[in-house]
């Protein structure tokens, strides 16, 4: 895993570029990689291995969603130890416990406001 490396992805555009550019502000090294397709998310996370990943639970386009890569990528040992970042559109239950079995870091609702959002990744990445 390289810690230098972060991918945020996700179907919210401007939500993901704000938290891009909020990371970047506050961790100047770090390479932040943004995306919208999760088969993009996908090869990015086999290819460059980052130490962080923040998806979204909807994407907007192709099958897969953020829960189902990390249930994927947290089965293949090489990933076991990123750190994973989960974001849901609503308060749901049933995604705080699919993440805790599939070792998903935390998981977080954008009904919160973009700031409580980033204080809660700053605390994982």
């Amino acid at each position: 895993m390289n810690p230098d490396r972060i991918i945020i992805g996700g179907s919210d555009v401007q939500f993901l570029n704000l938290l891009s550019e909020k990371i970047k502000f506050a961790f100047p090294g770090k390479q932040v990689y943004t995306t919208n397709e999760a088969f993009d998310a996908w090869h990015y996370i086999q290819d460059q291995k980052p130490g962080a990943a923040v998806l979204e639970m909807i994407f907007s386009q192709w099958d897969w969603n953020g829960f189902l890569l990390f249930k994927f990528l947290k089965k293949d040992a090489r990933f076991k130890e990123m750190k994973s970042v989960l974001i849901t559109d609503t308060l749901n239950e049933d995604a705080q416990k699919m993440a805790k079995d599939e070792d998903i870091n935390k998981v977080l609702y954008k009904v919160y406001n973009i700031d409580f959002i980033f204080e809660e990744i700053k605390k994982i990445i």
